[in-house]
């Protein structure tokens, strides 16, 4: 036997159950916890939640020529990676996507954060000759 407690009408009480029965009940607690966390992250989330907090959509046929334009720019962005070599690809990753400063790359690779300064350097001028 166990004791679990309980709420009822506002007051919790000890109620005494089999082991099995305990079992099933902190699952069940455990669950409706992690669900009230669930929905509680969704409505974080939600269209009306980041309404609420300050955030405008912005209407995408509003101007159809920015649109594009954008979107022209990202694609010539990925051809720009794309012409990288596959080392200078990987640095870009770090410092871009993986959020790495240049001394954590330094130090990963065992050379002086003045090289990886120097190797970016280079990938930054020959996207912008690609870009051009």
């Amino acid at each position: 036997m166990k004791i679990i407690k309980y709420e009822v009408n506002g007051k919790q009480i000890d109620i005494e159950v089999t082991e099995e029965f305990a079992m099933q009940f902190e699952e069940m607690q455990a669950e409706s916890k992690h669900q009230h966390w669930r929905n509680k992250k969704h409505k974080e989330s939600s269209l009306d939640a980041m309404i609420e907090s300050g955030y405008q959509a912005e209407d995408p046929n509003s101007n159809i020529e920015d649109l594009f334009i954008r979107q022209s720019d990202l694609e010539m962005f990925y051809k720009a990676i794309e012409s990288l070599e596959p080392q200078q690809k990987w640095l870009i990753y770090q410092v871009y996507f993986c959020g790495r400063n240049q001394i954590e790359i330094a130090k990963k690779m065992e050379i002086d954060p003045t090289a990886i300064r120097n190797r970016l350097r280079k990938i930054y001028a020959k996207m912008k000759k690609f870009l051009k």
